[in-house]
């Protein structure tokens, strides 16, 4: 995995579209106390 910061918006990148899911999903876990999109490019 490896992470980029673009604007507002934080792009996670990774060769395996399971690490991606993982990592959106313990993203999810957590609470930051902001608003967070997830987008998967890779899910189709």
């Amino acid at each position: 995995m490896q992470a980029s910061i673009q604007g507002d918006v934080v792009r996670v990148t990774g060769k395996d579209r399971d690490t991606l899911q993982d990592v959106i999903a313990r993203l999810k876990e957590k609470d930051f106390g902001i608003n967070m999109q997830y987008t998967n490019y890779r899910s189709n």
